[in-house]
């Protein structure tokens, strides 16, 4: 017999959610996320730190669970940039980009 396939749908934008789940009963929070970035950087950091975080679930629509050591996770509310620091930031940006791009010219 011909295996049957299930086409799993992605789901709508309000669907890809990354949840933590932080409380007092266990060492360990509990990080679902869809977010493609915070799954590669997990990863990263479990086969780093395996100690401190491990992989636990992948569902075929594309979430990742992870278990990942209160201690090592913490959660950074950045303030606001002026007007002026954000053009200074801007512009040395612009600026380390262009030295790249020199550099990579001189090298071919």
């Amino acid at each position: 017999m011909e295996a049957i396939e299930k086409k799993v749908k992605k789901p709508r934008l309000e669907e890809r959610e990354t949840i933590i789940n932080f409380d007092e009963r266990y060492p360990e929070a509990d990080i679902y996320t869809y977010n493609q970035r915070l799954q590669k950087r997990l990863m990263r950091y479990a086969k780093e730190h395996p100690e401190c975080c491990r992989l636990v679930r992948t569902e075929p629509e594309g979430t990742m669970t992870f278990y990942v050591d209160k201690a090592r996770l913490s959660i950074v509310l950045l303030a606001p940039y002026s007007e002026e620091k954000r053009k200074r930031y801007a512009e040395h940006g612009r600026n380390s980009l262009l030295m790249q791009k020199r550099k990579a010219g001189k090298s071919e």
